[in-house]
């Protein structure tokens, strides 16, 4: 999926690029899941909650990129998306701390 966004992005495919996107949404469930199951340390319970945190606000701006895409509302995609670039930089941060070897965004 990471594959066919990055090269619809590429030929500049709007609807393949939000088709790629989309197809990512229903995998969030097991994901989500998986990290309400995860029980850090007390030591790092505060840096964990803000990796989720972010994680969280990426996956809810999805669906709107989505539809930013399908609807090439260029001005509408370019806001979400620096959303998303400036929640990664610290959901990478808090990643890091965690002692993550590698995060990628």
């Amino acid at each position: 999926m990471i594959k066919q966004f990055n090269k619809a992005a590429l030929a500049n495919d709007a609807v393949g690029a939000a088709t790629a996107l989309q197809l990512t949404i229903p995998l969030r469930a097991r994901y989500d899941a998986r990290l309400r199951g995860m029980t850090p340390s007390p030591e790092y319970r505060a840096t964990f909650a803000r990796f989720v945190r972010d994680e969280t606000r990426i996956a809810s701006l999805s669906p709107r990129i989505v539809a930013a895409l399908k609807a090439r509302d260029e001005e509408k995609f370019n806001r979400l998306a620096s959303v998303v670039h400036a929640t990664r930089r610290d959901r990478t941060k808090a990643a890091l701390d965690l002692g993550a070897a590698d995060c990628a965004t």
